[in-house]
């Protein structure tokens, strides 16, 4: 296989890698730390608590209440203020600011992809620097980043890796083929 696609990166497509890479994080936390019961029960102690507090008129504390609740029921909720920062706030301001880099041309062979910016800057990734891939109708999601039972010392200063390949880069034939590719080289776990 040998493609040579570019084009530029919209901030939609930053937006969607960034939510792609939240979410599978967030799938591999949840399967190697699930909810306990504990966390349901104190979840549902605090939510009791907040509904007793509110018919006693004590609305700013079983506000409190009910906060303590909805984190212990869903813990993601959390990140959601920093994500909605960083999706609209601070991706956008880096983006007007260097918008040159997100001119991108990829060179992809059977050994890995080269990845060339307009700065220009130019580096070669084997595909066994990316541990799986992902697809859906807006492009391919390749990635890489420490699983949560890695331990550290073995992974040295390795850094995550995200590359996002918008469909839009490539042709109906050379999607098709790049996909059939991924799915050969990434076999679903």
């Amino acid at each position: 296989m040998q493609l040579d696609i570019a084009g530029t990166l919209e901030l939609a497509d930053i937006r969607h890698a960034y939510r792609w890479t939240r979410h599978l994080q967030q799938q591999e936390l949840r399967a190697t730390s699930p909810v306990g019961l504990d966390r349901r029960l104190f979840g549902a102690f605090f939510l009791a608590v907040a509904l007793i507090l509110v018919g006693a008129g004590h609305v700013f504390v079983a506000l409190a209440s009910l906060l303590i609740a909805l984190l212990l029921l869903f813990p993601g909720m959390a990140y959601v203020p920093r994500d909605l920062y960083w999706q609209y706030v601070l991706a956008p301001s880096m983006y007007r600011e260097q918008a040159n880099l997100f001119q991108l041309r990829w060179k992809i062979d059977d050994l890995g992809l080269d990845l060339h910016d307009a700065r220009p800057s130019e580096r070669r990734y084997a595909w066994t620097d990316y541990r799986g891939f992902e697809e859906d109708e807006d492009g391919f999601f390749l990635y890489w980043w420490p699983r949560p039972d890695d331990d550290p010392a073995e992974l040295g200063d390795r850094e995550q890796v995200v590359h996002f390949l918008p469909r839009r880069f490539f042709t109906t034939e050379q999607a098709a083929e790049f996909s059939a590719f991924l799915k050969a080289k990434f076999p679903a776990e």
